[in-house]
């Protein structure tokens, strides 16, 4: 019985795990930070769409890198330095093969998740301060 334990969580899935709670607390401060100033709908839809970018943020900075001689390349590169990357909550194969994540894409995720969700929480607290007054 422990070893089947042992043998499901494997350090890859916790972190993978782990890493997913925190993608979700960042949309709870986006919506969060979002819901500070706009509509519900438009908090929602505002949140989809960040979702779908920043889990694509990756074939953005491809297409801005074969376009690096146009002006469109040169938005979709400041873009993509801008906007939330998601990808970096998610290993993707590693898990399926249990390959092993690494301290460093570890660290940096966490910290750059940690980065973003302080942000949101802020700057929502400081609308709705000035909201009230």
């Amino acid at each position: 019985q422990v070893n089947e334990w042992n043998e499901l969580w494997r350090p890859t899935l916790v972190i993978s795990l782990i890493l997913l709670l925190l993608q979700s607390w960042f949309f709870v401060s986006l919506a969060f930070f979002l819901s500070s100033f706009t509509t519900f709908s438009m908090t929602t839809m505002v949140s989809l769409s960040v979702f779908l970018i920043g889990n694509s943020i990756d074939q953005l900075r491809a297409l801005a890198a074969q376009l690096k001689d146009e002006p469109l390349g040169l938005v979709l590169e400041v873009f993509t330095q801008i906007h939330p990357d998601l990808g970096r909550f998610n290993p993707g194969f590693k898990v399926t093969y249990d390959m092993a994540l690494g301290f460093q894409f570890t660290s940096v995720s966490l910290l750059y998740g940690v980065a973003w969700i302080l942000a949101f929480l802020i700057l929502a607290s400081v609308l709705l301060e000035r909201r009230e007054v």
